[in-house]
């Protein structure tokens, strides 16, 4: 089973926050399964108030998506491990990743510094 601690949580938000410090970050524990992490302010206008990101595939969004997930997913993914095996779901991550360009009811805003 996916897991993932507070302290893991507060250890990347304080890392990514640090990275970004453009960037207003909401970086949370969902369920103890995953991070979740919300760009909610930024300096660049990402071309989408509200959009969820698949880390899978980040090719298929433009420059400015790709440069922000290739800073976040190194610091999401650290001492992730390589997760286990099970016979009916298959390969199941030490925990999930997840990317949102805002949220469905606060959306992503452009700021100029």
């Amino acid at each position: 089973m996916p897991y993932i601690t507070k302290e893991q949580i507060k250890s990347k938000r304080k890392a990514l926050k640090k990275a970004l410090p453009d960037y207003k970050l909401s970086v949370t524990n969902s369920d103890y399964s995953g991070i979740r992490v919300r760009i909610m302010e930024g300096p660049i206008d990402l071309g989408s108030t509200y959009q969820q990101l698949n880390t899978y595939y980040p090719d298929q969004y433009s420059q400015d998506i790709q440069d922000l997930l290739n800073i976040m997913l190194p610091i999401m993914r650290e001492g992730m491990g390589e997760g286990h095996y099970d016979g009916d779901y298959g390969h199941i991550p030490s925990w999930y990743n997840w990317v949102q360009i805002g949220d469905w009811d606060k959306h992503y805003k452009t700021v100029n510094n």
